[in-house]
């Protein structure tokens, strides 16, 4: 046997960082920090409206989907979209609970192979506890009745990934 080729010469092309040279060089100041995360903790947004858009939005795309009117990986992403955009904006608006339960719905639309009838059935569940979080408007982390929502939905997720062998166990 002979030896294995050379490897060939390598060009490293450098690209010019478009981004840096728009904000230039460092991070933010202190007090621009500190300064935004007072502007975020004492916002009074009142965010239920959005949440609720967002809600119906679910919904409606999970409608479509046990009619089977809408199928494939493309449409995944429509019911991801109001999910995503629940996590992220519930914590800042003052509903962390929000949040974390579309949080937990994020990430089990995200490993998921298909959106048969029981995914579609968990999907249900995050919506109506979101819903009832969204009608009594409770802030914060609410109490330990929303806690055990919170760990029933974590559950359920963690049984379909069981039965349709997506553990990692």
């Amino acid at each position: 046997m002979g030896k294995p080729a050379p490897p060939s010469p390598q060009k490293t092309l450098v690209v010019p960082n478009l981004l840096k040279k728009k904000t230039g060089e460092g991070g933010c100041c202190d007090a621009s920090v500190e300064k935004a995360q007072r502007l975020i903790e004492s916002n009074n947004i009142d965010f239920l409206p959005a949440a609720r858009d967002l809600l119906d939005m679910l919904a409606a795309y999970a409608a479509r989907y046990r009619t089977q009117q809408a199928k494939g990986e493309k449409e995944v992403f429509k019911l991801l979209y109001p999910a995503m955009q629940l996590n992220a904006q519930g914590r800042m608006f003052h509903y962390p609970l929000i949040s974390d339960m579309a949080d937990v719905l994020v990430n089990f639309l995200e490993n998921i192979e298909e959106l048969n009838a029981d995914a579609l059935d968990i999907v249900d569940a995050h919506h109506t506890a979101i819903t009832l979080i969204v009608r009594r408007k409770i802030a914060g982390n609410g109490g330990s009745a929303e806690k055990a929502v919170y760990d029933d939905l974590v559950r359920a997720c963690r049984r379909y990934h069981k039965k349709y062998g997506l553990d990692d166990e």
